[in-house]
């Protein structure tokens, strides 16, 4: 299957089902690794299956692809059985069409074009990832609804599970492997660590799950009813949830239009080496427990194996079909160890020279100084500010300046990694490692005492570009990693080769970069040659010069490679710093806002004081009113309290400035409990 244009919604259809099947299975057939899917039975307990299996499957390892997707057998019209099995197969056909080659490449080139700008990529590819992943489904739901005018393709719906995995740098000199997904439907995805236990990472689009959404059960009463063996066993409370006719129903699939890109969500996990996961159907899962599959994942090591037993488990089940969670149904389970490296891409470069060429390298590396320079400066700018700062300014203000100390330094050390990184980049194609695999190699031994050149000699496995590290197996099982050029430094002989670009000593006593060796003579000497504008310079030189020669040059490039290593060091130490001085941004934000809080909480007791001030106040002279009134009723006043009576009166009964004492009374009384409640929220 070739890569499919981006804009890309339909394709020619074959005119029968047979076409389109006999088509599908020798593209399919090319592609795929692994066991296929078990055609389920026409009914449990009897060993009769169905013409076809409407489950799709692919694991392609060297794309980094998983696929499960499980027709939906009932026709959307509610009326005899769908064509499921056109919506899986046309799913997994798009889904190697965009999520392939065609993504490895637009990855690939945002990893060349993060080279040059020395920026790290991983934020870009993740982003562009989970918009591929979400355009491939919408894709799908496009085509299979295009072809719904061919009656042989109507009625046909999919859930879907689609897994890539990626080999991405990680900004810090290595690289990390991200497992990106989607699922609609029930298919789902587990992951089991390589010291844990079985994780599901997916979440079903169900009748059962939407019980949860609305809040009826739990997540954990879900999973309850999901795992368990005997509906018996469950709480009496959950029978009615166990037992709905639509419990198995399922709220979304691909092939009807109910995928619109806002509704596709893409998540992703960091899987390590050892780590395997596991994508099946429904027809696998609602017959195995999660227990179950684990076990038989975890006794087998074989990938193809295990997804054999897990496939024969679920199988002999529905044969079986006596248990409760029996099934006819079709089956299918993908299972995949991550590796010590995630799928690198190579296979893009089948027909081209993978190493880039001199040229390039020198573009990259003008482009790189210039970076570094620039990110240097601003590093040197901020540092200037910061020193400038005196004991009054503000925490929030110098947090801030050092948060954009140590984001500069991030970009410093990133192109500081690239640069030395590409100059190694352009000694491997001036210098090509000396040593291939298999070819016997002489050690240095630091731990021997004292440090000395084993004796016996080692053999090398492989040689990684990205590291300039040559893995290494020694005598018995011991095995280690030696720097390319620590290495090459302690073997004896001439070491250089025809072809090996050398600096050497011209004519008039300078240093002359660019010579290149062309041919050993008899008398121990070497010939090398230069061509300058249109005049070829040519030197005879002691192979012993010429090899000293290119031992300084390893002696430069280990250094090289240790500034590589101390970038990616610095690299590091600016993301930890970065990240304490962000969280003490956020522990000052805290103790501000409880400050603010505090201080508020204080400016409401102080109003609660003044109200009950003004209550008290009141009620003093609506008592002394009273008091009053009730003397001048028993006996009568004397002068100046009849005086004072009518100056209370005014105020008791109010007019029209003022309102009634008691109206005032009660209205601070509900201020006062206003202000209670508040204080209380």
């Amino acid at each position: 299957m070739s890569a499919a244009p981006a804009q890309e919604t339909r394709r020619e259809l074959p005119q029968s089902r047979e076409a389109y099947l006999d088509s599908y299975e020798k593209e399919w057939a090319e592609i795929h690794e692994g066991k296929p899917p078990e055609t389920g039975l026409k009914e449990k307990g009897k060993l009769e299956r169905k013409t076809v299996c409407e489950d799709a499957k692919l694991k392609n390892r060297e794309k980094g692809l998983f696929v499960i997707a499980d027709g939906v057998s009932t026709s959307l019209s509610g009326r005899g059985s769908g064509n499921g099995w056109f919506a899986s197969r046309e799913s997994t056909r798009v889904m190697y069409e965009q999520l392939g080659e065609k993504l490895d490449r637009e990855i690939e080139n945002i990893v060349s074009r993060a080279l040059r700008d020395g920026v790290d990529p991983t934020k870009e590819i993740t982003e562009h990832v989970m918009a591929g992943m979400v355009a491939a489904v919408s894709t799908a739901d496009s085509r299979i609804q295009a072809a719904a005018v061919h009656r042989e393709f109507a009625d046909s719906a999919t859930t879907l599970t689609c897994a890539k995995l990626i080999d991405i740098p990680d900004g810090k000199g290595g690289s990390l492997q991200r497992l990106f997904f989607t699922n609609l439907g029930d298919s789902r995805l587990y992951l089991l660590p390589e010291n844990g236990r079985l994780q599901k990472l997916t979440q079903d689009d169900s009748w059962l799950q939407g019980r949860v959404a609305e809040g009826e059960i739990t997540q954990e009463e879900a999973d309850l009813i999901d795992q368990a063996a005997d509906k018996r066993s469950l709480p009496p409370k959950l029978f009615p949830y166990a037992n709905h006719p639509f419990r198995s129903s399922i709220s979304r699939t691909i092939g009807i239009g109910e995928v619109g890109l806002g509704q596709v969500e893409v998540f992703s996990v960091e899987v390590k080496p050892g780590d395997r996961f596991l994508l099946t159907g429904d027809g696998e899962s609602d017959q195995l427990l999660e227990s179950e599959m684990e076990q038989r994942i975890s006794s087998e090591p074989d990938d193809d194996r295990a997804e054999g037993s897990l496939q024969q488990g679920a199988m002999e089940m529905s044969l079986y079909g006596k248990t409760q969670r029996a099934k006819a149904d079709d089956i299918s389970a993908t299972v995949h160890t991550v590796g010590e490296r995630g799928p690198d891409r190579k296979y893009l470069y089948k027909d081209q020279k993978e190493a880039r060429t001199g040229e390039s390298l020198k573009q990259d590396l003008g482009r790189l100084r210039l970076g570094q320079e620039a990110a240097r400066q601003e590093v040197q700018r901020i540092q200037i500010e910061v020193a400038k700062l005196d004991s009054l300014t503000p925490k929030r203000e110098r947090l801030a300046l050092l948060i954009q100390m140590e984001k500069a330094r991030e970009v410093e050390s990133t192109y500081s990694y690239h640069l030395e990184k590409s100059q190694l980049d352009m000694l491997d194609e001036q210098l090509v490692p000396r040593f291939q695999t298999g070819e016997q190699v002489q050690v240095w031994r630091e731990d021997f005492d004292p440090p000395s050149l084993d004796r016996v000699m080692w053999t090398v496995v492989s040689y990684d570009p990205q590291s300039k590290a040559y893995a290494l197996r020694g005598p018995g099982s011991a095995a280690r990693e030696v720097s390319r050029y620590e290495l090459e430094t302690v073997q004896t002989g001439l070491m250089v080769r025809l072809g090996d670009e050398l600096p050497a000593v011209n004519e008039i006593g300078a240093r002359e970069r660019g010579f290149k060796v062309i041919a050993f003579d008899r008398d121990g000497t070497v010939i090398l040659a230069k061509e300058a504008n249109g005049v070829i310079k040519r030197l005879r030189v002691k192979a012993e010069d010429v090899n000293e020669s290119f031992y300084d040059q390893l002696y430069a490039a280990e250094r090289s490679r240790q500034r590589m290593v101390q970038a990616t060091e610095n690299y590091q130490e600016a993301v930890r710093k970065h990240r304490s001085y962000k969280d003490e941004v956020e522990l000052v934000s805290r103790i501000e806002s409880r400050q603010r809080a505090l201080d508020l909480a204080k400016s409401g007791l102080e109003e609660i004081q003044a109200i009950h001030r003004e209550i008290e106040g009141y009620q003093k002279v609506l008592d002394e009113h009273r008091g009053l009134e009730r003397k001048q009723v028993r006996g009568g006043l004397t002068r100046d309290e009849e005086m004072r009576r009518r100056q209370l009166a005014i105020w008791v009964h109010g007019n029209r400035q003022t309102p009634p004492l008691e109206q005032l009374l009660q209205e601070r009384k509900r201020a006062l409990e206003d202000l209670q409640r508040k204080k209380q929220g």
